[in-house]
């Protein structure tokens, strides 16, 4: 009886595992691990790929605001608004207008100054189809609030407008209107095609 139960002991404590069920924890670690690994190359992928998208917008950016800027410098120069001071009251000085902003801005088609009180009575439709949006550059420049170029898409071929306030001293007394051809702004940006594929 003695021999029985230390026998029944002695089985009782050896332990037995599952050859099949080691495999099966192996193979479920290593899965995690994989996983793990896969997680954490996808999303340096992706963040790579954001960094480069974001540089990649912001040169855009710089291409297509360096004209516009350069173009805002010389609306903005003082013998511009002398100029177009002295054109105010005397039209034919606004051929000599025009030629000093094409030499530094050979993009500009055409210079229109009005004062004050010839825009407060101005009827749009006399600009032509774009007249009112026109008027609307014009009178927003005058309030002094910033100036948008505008490209209007209605007249063919489409032209691009921008305005100034013509300043004496301090006061306000007129204001300019340029008109241009838009394609400046696309000159100096070179986007790379090469990840577009077949386009």
């Amino acid at each position: 009886m003695n021999e029985k139960l230390q026998n029944v002991m002695r089985f009782s404590g050896q332990k037995y595992a599952n050859p099949k069920l080691v495999y099966l924890l192996g193979l479920f670690g290593l899965l995690l691990v994989v996983a793990a690994g896969w997680l954490w190359f996808s999303d340096s992928t992706a963040s790579r790929a954001t960094e480069r998208a974001l540089e990649q917008g912001n040169r855009v950016l710089e291409q297509v605001m360096e004209p516009v800027a350069s173009l805002k410098s010389v609306l903005a120069d003082e013998q511009v608004n002398a100029l177009a001071e002295r054109a105010i009251n005397n039209p034919s000085a606004t051929g000599e207008l025009l030629a000093y902003v094409q030499q530094r801005a050979a993009q500009v088609i055409a210079v229109t100054v009005y004062s004050t009180e010839e825009i407060s009575r101005l009827d749009a439709a006399t600009i032509g189809t774009n007249g009112y949006a026109v008027l609307d550059l014009a009178l927003s420049a005058l309030e002094g609030k910033r100036s948008l170029m505008q490209v209007h898409s209605v007249l063919k071929p489409p032209l691009l407008f921008d305005a100034v306030p013509i300043r004496k001293g301090e006061v306000v007394v007129g204001v300019m209107i340029i008109s241009a051809d838009p394609s400046f702004l696309l000159q100096s940006f070179e986007p790379e095609y090469s990840a577009l594929g077949y386009v």
